[in-house]
């Protein structure tokens, strides 16, 4: 019985460990946007991050208020609002059981300020930004 014990939670951790978040920075020179013109709507709201998860708390960790996206519930985002893309990119890879059960795959979020406020966004690569090798996953 003991043996099945160990056997199960070796497999809990090798299914729910080895996720991994980094940042690459000054990817590109930072770049100025008017809100509206990055997203295409009227409407930007802000999703608060919520710690408990390890990525949301190296989020966090890294003074990043929230995601800004056109779907959140939360703070509205004026769509006049300018909006600074840093430069910098957080490189997120998922655990074995998001990857696999889950089917999520790597991704990266843009970090960008408005208001002196820190923030990710996902998919909203400008065509004209060219990334260097370096921030893409190797």
């Amino acid at each position: 019985m003991q043996y099945i014990e160990y056997i199960t939670i070796l497999a809990v951790i090798s299914i729910s460990g080895c996720s991994d978040i980094k940042i690459e920075k000054q990817c590109f020179e930072p770049i100025h946007y008017q809100a509206n013109k990055l997203f295409q709507s009227s409407e930007i709201r802000v999703e608060p991050i919520w710690v408990g998860h390890p990525r949301n708390d190296y989020l966090k960790d890294h003074n990043v208020e929230g995601h800004l996206s056109p779907y959140g519930g939360f703070e509205k985002i004026s769509a006049s609002s300018q909006l600074t893309l840093t430069g910098n990119i957080y490189k997120i890879t998922p655990n074995i059981g998001e990857r696999y059960i889950g089917r999520n795959s790597e991704y990266l979020l843009f970090e960008v300020t408005v208001d002196a406020k820190k923030y990710v966004i996902s998919d909203q690569i400008p065509e004209h930004i060219q990334l260097p090798l370096r921030c893409f996953f190797n």
